[in-house]
């Protein structure tokens, strides 16, 4: 609700980021600017194997050129550095896309 209150076109939740190894599903994203969002909570900083998991992840995505921001705990208490950076994103993607 923050990105849509602040501007921001509604995001897709869930949203497909299709892989050379599989199909993965980013918290949010916008499908047509291949940007992907994910919230990065607490426990994805409590284990080893999480850590590994998000971080191969997080490479198929980008791999498969894809714009991946992350969010975390500190961006949804004051959002506007985040906003800056997404806004940049989709000024990029859209320059790309032309």
């Amino acid at each position: 609700m923050a990105l849509i209150t602040a501007g921001f076109d509604e995001p897709t939740v869930n949203c497909p980021v299709p892989t050379a190894y599989r199909t993965f599903h980013s918290d949010l994203g916008y499908p047509e600017l291949r940007i992907a969002i994910e919230y990065e909570g607490r426990y994805h900083f409590t284990s080893a194997e999480q850590a590994r998991f998000d971080v191969q992840r997080r490479r198929s995505m980008i791999e498969a050129g894809w714009t991946v921001l992350q969010a975390l705990d500190a961006d949804v208490d004051d959002p506007r550095s985040f906003f800056a950076t997404l806004t940049g994103a989709i000024q990029s993607a859209r320059s790309r896309l032309r």
